[in-house]
């Protein structure tokens, strides 16, 4: 595996709070949930959630145990759907 420069490891960083903030707040916030479920994107960036695609992608290669445990987390809080709704295959199946 190569090594990553600064703005990989950080881009990847930023991916792993940012999908824990996700999981957190999804626990107590039933307004943020109502409004991911109707429109994921608009939800994520309102909320200061966007990630970057080559961040997402690097946090998955470099972290794959952890991509897949925040993964089943969120299809057992989420619709099915929602994965679809922002682009990305749905990984629940």
């Amino acid at each position: 595996m190569a090594e990553l420069t600064l703005e990989q490891q950080i881009g990847a960083l930023d991916v792993a709070l940012i999908l824990d903030a996700l999981v957190g707040r999804l626990t107590y916030d039933k307004d943020f949930a109502d409004a991911l479920a109707k429109d994921p994107r608009k939800a994520l960036g309102d909320a200061g959630m966007v990630m970057e695609k080559a961040a997402m992608e690097e946090f998955v290669r470099t972290n794959p145990q952890r991509f897949d445990q925040v993964s089943d987390t969120l299809c057992s809080m989420l619709h099915e759907d929602f994965f679809a709704s922002i682009g990305m295959s749905n990984s629940c199946d």
